[in-house]
């Protein structure tokens, strides 16, 4: 059980509501949701959770600069990225500016699993 308080962003309310089913089964407190790039800045500023798991496709802005925003603010900040997008370069680019891992769409609890304990060894 990974006992962690999390942000959950993603545009899909399907991937969404799945994603915080899987962390929750997991032990993890989802302590709150987003759907843009501009509720998750302001979503991290509020709740300042243990981790974020950020879509990179999202409506208003882009996850990567997301991403930036995020980690200049909160330097030490836990982010996994969740995409569809398994294309390496952009795997480098997310890692480069400072994610913990990519969780690639379509996943299930294992891959979840693993991405949370990689972010957090015991």
């Amino acid at each position: 059980m990974i006992n962690k308080r999390i942000l959950v962003v993603e545009d899909l309310a399907v991937a969404r509501d799945f994603l915080c089913q899987v962390l929750k089964s997991l032990g993890c407190v989802v302590v709150a949701t987003a759907d843009t790039g501009s509720k998750a800045i302001e979503a991290y500023q509020l709740h300042k959770p243990d981790l974020m798991t950020l879509d990179i496709s999202l409506p208003d802005i882009d996850g990567l600069f997301v991403l930036k925003e995020i980690k200049r603010a909160h330097p030490d900040s836990k982010v996994l990225v969740v995409t569809a997008n398994n294309q390496e370069m952009l795997r480098k680019e997310i890692i480069s500016l400072g994610a913990l891992g990519v969780i690639l769409k379509p996943f299930g609890v294992k891959e979840v699993q693993e991405a949370l304990q990689n972010a957090f060894p015991t």
